[in-house]
């Protein structure tokens, strides 16, 4: 995809600085969609790249500056745009892994993907992701499991835990409906940004929603099954592994508007 700016810390990203990001297997970071330098969940998100950066990195991230940083990089840009913010190591040797980590931050701006509708087939594996509360640069697993999905004739894939609780997609969180409630699948996932602004609409509408385990035995009872990311937003699936799922419109103009309740905040 076309890059319409790089910059690290505020500069034009050289070729040896992005060489870190290319050989180094190890950081975090967050995405999202930008219009006229407006983004929604500005606040998660500044707050995931500060507790992961104290978390992996043993540093405090001056999130202040984060957002100036993103404010610099977005400026003229009408949009929409996709926005993603790196932290990744200043530099990291094997003797100094058990020191507190110096950060730098790469802020990437490309033109935002085309939003697709249609609903998705994915099937399930067996697969956790290392350290899944965290939205880190370890994606070789996922996208494998996401290619293998695809090589078996489906569009992504559901991930089940050592449990075999059903958790996470490929870059998504999983949601479904009951006929009565959404039902949100209990395990150690990525709290995705999209899934928490989507959950605040719902309380704010007054959906009823539960967060409990959700095994394949369960999957039947289920009258739709969907998905949410800061991407799309929310999308139907039409089916986890041999179970079908009808697309219900008024669910799903529910979800919308649940998440579009979440304002733009001016970067």
């Amino acid at each position: 995809m076309h890059v319409l700016r790089a910059e690290i810390d505020g500069r034009p990203a050289t070729v040896e600085e992005l060489l870190t990001t290319t050989t180094v297997n190890y950081g975090h970071f967050t995405g999202m969609t930008a219009v006229d330098g407006r983004v929604r969940g500005l606040d998660l998100h500044l707050d995931r790249l500060g507790n992961a950066t104290k978390s992996l990195f043993g540093t405090t991230l001056d999130t202040d500056r984060v957002r100036t940083l993103l404010r610099q990089a977005l400026s003229g840009l009408p949009g929409p745009v996709n926005a993603r913010i790196n932290v990744f190591p200043t530099e990291l040797s094997w003797g100094g892994l058990g020191d507190p980590i110096d950060s730098r931050v790469l802020v990437l701006i490309r033109p935002a993907p085309e939003v697709a509708t249609a609903p998705l087939r994915t099937r399930t594996v067996r697969y956790s992701r290392d350290a899944p509360e965290f939205k880190h640069v370890g994606t070789f697993g996922l996208f494998q499991q996401q290619r293998l999905a695809r090589l078996a004739g489906y569009a992504d894939v559901v991930f089940l835990d050592e449990r075999g609780r059903l958790s996470e997609g490929s870059i998504w969180n999983l949601g479904f409906f009951d006929g009565e409630r959404i039902v949100w699948p209990e395990a150690d996932v990525l709290p995705g940004i999209a899934y928490q602004l989507l959950r605040r609409g719902l309380a704010t509408l007054g959906v009823p929603e539960t967060l409990r385990p959700v095994e394949l035995v369960d999957l039947p009872g289920f009258r739709a099954a969907f998905f949410t990311n800061a991407t799309t937003g929310a999308r139907a699936l039409s089916c986890v592994d041999e179970v079908e799922f009808a697309v219900d419109p008024d669910l799903m103009d529910l979800l919308r508007l649940a998440y579009e309740l979440a304002p733009w905040d001016q970067v």
